[in-house]
């Protein structure tokens, strides 16, 4: 019985999904479908619509056997982090056989010869990426400048996609793993604003923020039934059902993000080491956020930090991981340790328990099914890791509770949903 996963956000699971999910089992025959999703927060740094019980369980409805969590650190980390704390986690689990993604442009040649660039970095590569850099130039653009000089300029435009830059990353963390997981890329079928094929996750929330922006004094049941509205026409039924259970969606967070930093910023130290800075916080960037004029909200200090070489995911990311208090220095912990991490179940088919079962016999990191009785090693990667996620679960549940007046339990009393 061959198992495919997915790596998500599922921010809503939506029809695209579900296209993918049909599509993979189509082209590799596999019957099992598991997926590693982000929990609370996303790779901008913004909190997620629903909660991430609500988001698993709603693709566990659609399909999905087995839904777990992405760790906080790699869910709102860069492209990089995000992909290769995926893949190491489900290369782990010992029994994937197949990764699925979509992207636009699903040519393996030219995905092949990417990432052996990137994983060889021949000198003119090396040469262009420093150059570039030292132009100004943000990351992403460095590096696609430098692949552009090796491969030619007909590259670029399939490095200007996000879900095709995303898909290099996967790659890349199989071939440096070595992992025996095949990937199966598939060809992405709608826009990023939903106007042919399926509507992206981006377009539709844009639509649920513009409709309870329009009705701004609906309390938090009433929101619900404006997005289930909203939603109705571009998520599989069974998903919609989930989110019609769920308060929300939580559209509106900038005040409270903002009232937060503000605290935040009032004991900052003046100088920190670069290891105790945030997570991709670099001293110049640092500096520059407390030379701020005060008072500042959250979206001001991300409009005047972000600069050509600094995007704005990056400062939101950055603001994010102070809040929480995650640092260059934990990123090092857990890149550097061997320890086994871990993943957290989030929702399950019923029928899939005996997968689970399966995979719990053959994988090489715990699989937390609850929580309360995890107890990881003290002063392990693993044991920091875990701490993150239970902070970033606590921040979540206030954030629900001042804007929606939802009280949630905290991580180690929650358990997965079973549809």
């Amino acid at each position: 019985m061959a198992t495919l996963a997915v790596i998500s956000e599922y921010h809503p699971y939506h029809n695209g999904h579900a296209f993918l999910l049909s599509e993979g089992k189509r082209l590799t025959g596999a019957e099992h479908a598991i997926s590693v999703m982000s929990g609370h927060f996303t790779q901008q740094g913004t909190p997620m619509y629903w909660d991430k019980l609500t988001r698993a369980g709603a693709a566990a409805a659609a399909g999905i056997d087995l839904v777990f969590e992405l760790p906080f650190l790699f869910a709102a980390g860069a492209a990089g982090d995000f992909a290769r704390g995926a893949v190491k986690l489900l290369d782990q689990l010992g029994n994937v056989d197949y990764l699925c993604f979509g992207a636009e442009d699903p040519d393996p040649e030219a995905f092949d010869q990417l990432t052996d660039i990137l994983l060889t970095e021949p000198p003119l590569f090396k040469n262009t990426l420093k150059d570039a850099l030292s132009a100004g130039k943000s990351f992403p653009e460095a590096r696609e400048d430098a692949l552009s000089a090796v491969l030619g300029e007909g590259i670029r435009p399939l490095l200007r996609k996000p879900n095709n830059i995303l898909a290099l990353e996967y790659l890349l963390a199989l071939k440096l793993l070595h992992s025996p997981i095949r990937p199966v890329p598939v060809k992405r079928t709608g826009d990023y604003h939903g106007k042919r094929d399926y509507s992206s996750a981006t377009a539709i929330r844009r639509a649920l923020k513009e409709t309870i922006s329009g009705n701004a004094g609906a309390n938090a049941e009433n929101k619900a039934n404006h997005a289930i509205t909203v939603m109705k026409d571009h998520l599989p039924p069974e998903s919609l059902q989930q989110f019609a259970l769920s308060p929300g969606p939580l559209t509106d967070t900038e005040s409270s993000l903002t009232m937060f930093l503000s605290a935040v910023m009032l004991s900052a130290e003046n100088e920190l080491s670069e290891e105790d800075l945030p997570l991709d916080m670099t001293p110049a960037l640092y500096r520059r956020l407390l030379a701020l004029p005060r008072p500042f909200s959250w979206e001001d200090a991300i409009e005047r930090l972000h600069t050509r070489d600094i995007t704005k995911g990056r400062v939101g990311r950055v603001l994010l991981h102070m809040l929480l208090g995650v640092t260059n220095r934990d990123r090092t912990l857990i890149r550097n340790s061997n320890d086994p991490l871990y993943l957290n179940l989030l929702a399950l088919r019923k029928e899939s328990s005996f997968l689970l079962r399966q995979m719990g016999e053959v994988s090489r990191i715990p699989i937390i099914t609850k929580r309360s009785r995890y107890q990881p090693e003290r002063g392990s990667a693993a044991a920091r890791l875990w701490e993150i996620d239970c902070k970033a679960t606590e921040f979540y549940n206030q954030l629900l509770f001042a804007h929606l007046g939802i009280r949630r339990e905290d991580e180690l009393r929650s358990t997965p949903v079973v549809v």
